[in-house]
């Protein structure tokens, strides 16, 4: 985690087994990153569903008394193999 006088940035990375074409379809494609995530947790687009740099789309956890969000900027890709930058 990094902090800034305004901004915090925070950085997970998970192993996927998995081709990273097939990777990539779960963050482009949104039928399909609604099917790949935790039932919990929804992921909807602000604005129109991007994963353009500079996109936005928030994450929202279903609990019963509370659903804390979180405001997500696409970043880009990094050079790395199997990581992508959300």
């Amino acid at each position: 985690m990094t902090h800034s006088r305004s901004k915090i940035s925070f950085e997970n990375s998970i192993l996927i087994r998995a081709t990273a074409t097939r990777v990539e379809r779960c963050f482009t494609e949104q039928a399909l990153m609604r099917h790949w995530l935790n039932p919990a947790l929804s992921c909807e687009p602000v604005g129109d569903w991007s994963t353009a740099v500079g996109s936005q789309m928030q994450f929202r956890i279903r609990l019963p008394l509370w659903q804390p969000a979180l405001l997500s900027t696409a970043a880009g890709a990094s050079a790395r193999v199997g990581r992508l930058g959300i």
